[in-house]
């Protein structure tokens, strides 16, 4: 694991064991388009990566998620998402308040001087992101919460693009789960 001590900035390693039967990964909007090139480019480099840490995942028995969240609606009859649609509903506590520092707004665009328009063309995950037999893809904290009840998860792993919007402001995202009481950490 990696840290920052808050004080100093230093950046602080430790090593911790889990069960990995209690770990849920959940990998948030790895869409099929972004309407900015760098980003594109990146979420495309990124995927086959993506996929070798998921086998791994899924090898040690941890409970893989796919959040699509806008474009859910293309999974609908998908076995992975129709388990979700069947578990019970809980509500979701609030058991402590997260307050995280406001992110620099690039705008969604990384191209520097060059800025994309926006142009929201995304329709599904990327096709190149593996989704295996056992994968649930819910789409919301509810869904997430429902998974983490039924399957008893305690640690998330997040991981994904544009942290500040699709990790942080999603209802299925870190910052609303670690609310929930989970210990979350965000995948490098």
């Amino acid at each position: 694991l990696q840290t920052r001590d808050p004080d100093t900035g230093k950046l602080i390693f430790t090593t911790e064991k889990v069960d990995p039967t209690r770990v849920g990964v959940i990998v948030v909007d790895v869409w099929n388009y972004h309407w900015c090139k760098t980003a594109a480019m990146r979420i495309d480099a990124i995927v086959p990566r993506m996929n070798e840490a998921l086998d791994g995942a899924r090898a040690l028995g941890m409970t893989v998620m796919l959040c699509p969240s806008d474009v859910v609606d293309s999974y609908v009859g998908y076995p992975q998402r129709e388990k979700v649609l069947a578990l019970p509903q809980f509500p979701v506590p609030v058991v402590t308040q997260v307050n995280c520092p406001p992110p620099p707004n690039a705008g969604g665009c990384a191209c520097g001087h060059e800025r994309c328009l926006p142009n929201y063309g995304w329709d599904a995950m990327h096709p190149a992101l593996r989704i295996a037999d056992n994968d649930l893809i819910p789409n919301t904290r509810e869904e997430v919460y429902a998974i983490c009840k039924k399957y008893g998860l305690t640690l998330l792993i997040y991981m994904g693009f544009h942290t500040q919007i699709c990790l942080l402001g999603k209802s299925m995202g870190l910052k609303a789960m670690k609310s929930a009481g989970f210990r979350c950490l965000l995948a490098r």
